[in-house]
């Protein structure tokens, strides 16, 4: 675990609010605030948030970080205006891989764990946005919906890669062909989030499952396994092993892992 500078603090974005940071114990909450469109990914906004990540990877206060919407929703989906979406001859192609695409990148490719704690809908990119997370936790209120399909247009952000992956083929199918709204307890019965809680517990539980990591781990440690996940979804299985023992032989030689070790030993 990185020493801190300090254990609280809070960070605000400058570019409209649309994102505000509170830091606590090691851990980030990102919070996206747009409530009044139920957080809608804009262009002010992601800039935001990839600025806010970036700041959160630099810190030393920051362990872990949870991302959450402001209000009665996480995310619905991205803000296109329509100067956006009338755009021709490649340049809506060009707007998404410059600035929709990012987060999924960022987040991935994080070397700190992250956490989604969704309430209310999480819908189109706001659903692919969570699913681009490590973890996703739930209010009895969440609605995870892949709505692409309605307004007659394909996934984006990632989840035609990450949604198999996490529920399986068909269970991705039937959310993505449908539209179907699926709801909290579902998600967690399909493997979609790791928990449930109370409206007024999902913050609360979401920085204690981060702080667990924390404590459980080190910083490098959750960093080679993220990194691992994403090498293994494309490597054969040789691959994978080899790419676990350069890892492995890398980390064991750290100060935090041989503390680790052997702290371990004595229980």
């Amino acid at each position: 675990m990185r020493q801190r500078e300090k254990a609280r603090g809070r960070w605000r974005d400058m570019m409209g609010g649309y994102v505000n940071t509170d830091i606590a114990d090691g851990v980030a909450t990102i919070t996206l605030n747009d409530p009044q469109t139920l957080n809608a990914l804009n262009p002010a906004m992601m800039t935001a948030f990839l600025d806010t990540l970036t700041e959160c990877e630099r810190s030393a206060q920051v362990d872990a970080v949870v991302l959450t919407g402001a209000g009665r929703g996480f995310c619905s989906g991205a803000n296109l205006t329509s100067e956006i979406v009338d755009m021709r001859d490649g340049a809506f192609e060009t707007w998404i891989n410059d600035h929709l695409n990012p987060l999924a990148q960022r987040i991935t490719g994080s070397p700190l764990p992250v956490i989604a704690a969704v309430r209310g809908p999480a819908a189109g990119a706001g659903c692919s946005l969570a699913l681009a997370c490590d973890l996703i936790v739930a209010a009895q209120s969440a609605r995870f919906i892949l709505s692409f399909g309605k307004i007659g247009v394909g996934m984006d952000l990632g989840a035609s890669w990450t949604l198999m992956r996490s529920i399986g083929q068909h269970r991705a199918r039937q959310m993505a062909l449908t539209g179907a709204a699926l709801d909290a307890e579902t998600a967690k019965d399909w493997g979609l989030a790791m928990e449930v809680f109370a409206e007024d517990e999902l913050l609360d539980g979401a920085r204690a499952i981060a702080a667990e990591m924390i404590a459980n781990s080190t910083a490098p440690a959750l960093a080679a396994m993220k990194r691992q996940f994403d090498f293994a979804a494309t490597a054969t299985l040789d691959e994978a092993l080899r790419d676990e023992a350069r890892v492995q032989a890398e980390l064991v030689l750290t100060e935090e892992s041989r503390k680790l070790i052997d702290s371990f030993g004595k229980r």
